[in-house]
């Protein structure tokens, strides 16, 4: 089975980003790491199942990704928004 540079990558960026501290994203990380082990149990046994089981891990790694992404566009839009809100509180000279 060859291992998918797109989930490695997207593992890795997931966790760099703080997938952690996203529960949704945080869960599918772990669906992709679990199912990336499963692959390879399988794999050894040759079932061909494993190539299914190894694009599922590449989905939820994707899944994770651009939810941590999401995330973290939101935090930027609150503080954004607060720092617009607190440049009207001072008014305008």
């Amino acid at each position: 089975i060859a291992w998918s540079m797109g989930m490695t990558y997207a593992l890795k960026a997931a966790e760099e980003l703080g997938a952690n501290s996203v529960p949704d994203a945080r869960l599918y990380v772990q669906l992709a790491k679990d199912q990336t082990l499963n692959a390879r149990w399988l794999a050894k046994d040759g079932d061909e199942l494993a190539t299914m089981v190894l694009a599922r891990a590449q989905a939820d790694a994707d899944l994770a990704l651009v939810m941590t992404k999401e995330q973290l566009a939101r935090n930027q839009a609150i503080r954004a928004s607060a720092d617009l809100k607190a440049l009207e509180n001072r008014g305008t000279p």
